[in-house]
């Protein structure tokens, strides 16, 4: 239940932080996770956790800037 809310709540501080713009888009989705997992207690484990997120995402974000240099060159 914790998990949740904490989840939601960040969604929403961050979704708060880009449309009033406070933030920029890309420091708000870098810094409100950061945060929100050290209150969550997962501090310690914010560096693997970071490491298996760009593991899964890169190869679509490789994938995309190959289509976008594609298309647009």
């Amino acid at each position: 239940m914790f998990l949740t809310i904490l989840g939601i709540s960040m969604v929403t501080v961050f979704t708060y932080l880009i449309m009033s713009k406070r933030l920029s888009p890309i420091v708000a989705l870098t810094l409100v996770p950061i945060v929100f997992a050290v209150v969550g207690g997962f501090g310690s484990k914010i560096g693997t956790m970071m490491m298996e997120g760009i593991k899964l995402v890169a190869p679509s974000a490789a994938l995309l800037l190959f289509a976008i240099l594609f298309l647009v060159l």
